[in-house]
């Protein structure tokens, strides 16, 4: 993936514009209780897609790549993906292994762009791999130094 394909799944993702983003499956499912965990899959394999290239090219090139709308356009990723988990598992009768699976797929994108901020990881998906592991043996508390 080019760096600027990434930067446009991010954007894409980040408003209701586009019927496969991440915005309007949080819109399109707000009062369902059977949001697709398909459709979430599909759209948590874009994301980590372009997290990834978008780590490489500030791996190589430097944090300067990123401009500050690629900043703001995954803070509301995950600022509206939380609000909605939290909708979620007040008021609304969404199944349990949605519910279940759903938070694991922001923590990660939320540690995944810890790293890139940091620069300190050169595999994202290795780094999300260990840290499943981690919490599969240990609870879902991680040191602090191995959360970023």
């Amino acid at each position: 993936m080019k760096f600027e394909e990434a930067i446009e799944i991010i954007n894409k993702h980040s408003t209701t514009l586009s019927p496969e983003s991440f915005l309007k499956f949080l819109l399109d499912y707000q009062n369902s209780d059977h949001p697709s965990l398909e459709k979430l899959e599909k759209i948590n394999s874009e994301i980590i897609a372009a997290l990834e290239c978008i780590n490489q090219e500030s791996l190589s090139k430097g944090l300067q790549v990123i401009q500050i709308n690629i900043i703001l356009n995954i803070t509301v990723i995950l600022a509206e993906g939380w609000d909605m988990y939290s909708r979620w598992i007040k008021d609304s009768p969404v199944c349990k292994a949605f519910l279940d699976h759903y938070p694991e797929i922001l923590s990660d994108w939320g540690f995944a762009w810890g790293r890139i901020l940091d620069a300190s990881t050169s595999d994202l998906k290795q780094a999300l791999k260990n840290r499943r592991i981690y919490q599969s043996e240990v609870g879902n508390i991680m040191p602090k130094a191995q959360r970023y």
